[in-house]
């Protein structure tokens, strides 16, 4: 998948089916030539699951504007479910350099 990086991978049984799946982040951004570096611009969680030998999407969360730092699997509201945590990054205008954190929590299941 474009635009993945080492990242966090989850794989267990998230939605108690007895099979495993997996969490993935995939971030998409551009490579500035200048500062060497790249600026992800947006980002989406993934949920793979296995078909035959190959990983298959079964969900993803809608299109994230930012970077998506890091992502989690937590009971984040005591509810005894889990839910999906995602930290994100979100950078100002070219000039700006202005940056804002948000986090962002998604029902599993």
């Amino acid at each position: 998948m474009e635009g993945l990086y080492s990242s966090r991978v989850l794989a267990r049984d998230f939605d108690r089916d007895g099979l495993d799946e997996v969490i993935i982040l995939k971030n998409q951004g551009t490579f500035s030539a200048l500062e060497r570096a790249r600026e992800f611009e947006k980002g989406e969680v993934y949920n793979l699951i296995w078909d035959d030998n190959r990983l298959v999407t079964n969900w993803k969360t809608r299109e994230i504007t930012g970077y998506v730092v890091d992502y989690q699997v937590k009971d984040a509201d005591g509810d005894g479910e889990e839910d999906l945590i995602a930290a994100v990054i979100n950078i100002g205008g070219a000039f700006e350099r202005m940056y804002t954190s948000n986090i962002l929590f998604y029902k599993l299941y």
